[in-house]
């Protein structure tokens, strides 16, 4: 996988995505299609920032360093919904919502703090 273009493995996430929701659809009530052409703008919007560049992105920044750093990194991401949620949409912050914080953040210092013993990359490569 670290030496297909992001762009390629990319492209082939998405298509078995695609497949698999094409799969589930004949069990569906139907489809929920945006009604106004301001939400096909969102859907749109939205696709190209997160499906295809915020998967894009953590695609080649797992070229730079290891998957389990990665995915460290990415347990912040209900941090950063929470935060952005109270910050821009003036959501308001539950007391379940800061005990989520709490164990998200525990959890992640926990990990990072974990001394994990891995093989070489060339040594894993071989196996």
């Amino acid at each position: 996988l670290m030496k297909i273009p992001a762009l390629v493995l990319n492209f082939y996430t998405h298509l078995f995505a695609f497949l698999l929701i094409a799969a589930a659809l004949p069990f569906q009530e139907g489809l929920a299609l945006p009604p106004s052409a301001k939400g096909w703008g969102a859907v749109v919007g939205m696709t190209f920032i997160v499906a295809i560049g915020a998967v894009m992105l953590l695609q080649t920044g797992l070229r730079y360093i290891s998957a389990p750093r990665a995915s460290i990194l990415s347990t912040l991401e209900p941090v950063t919904s929470i935060i952005v949620g109270v910050l821009i949409f003036s959501e308001r912050l539950s007391f379940q919502s800061v005990i989520g914080l709490i164990l998200v953040l525990g959890s992640v210092v926990i990990l990072s703090l974990s001394k994990e013993k891995r093989p070489p990359l060339e040594e894993r490569r071989l196996s």
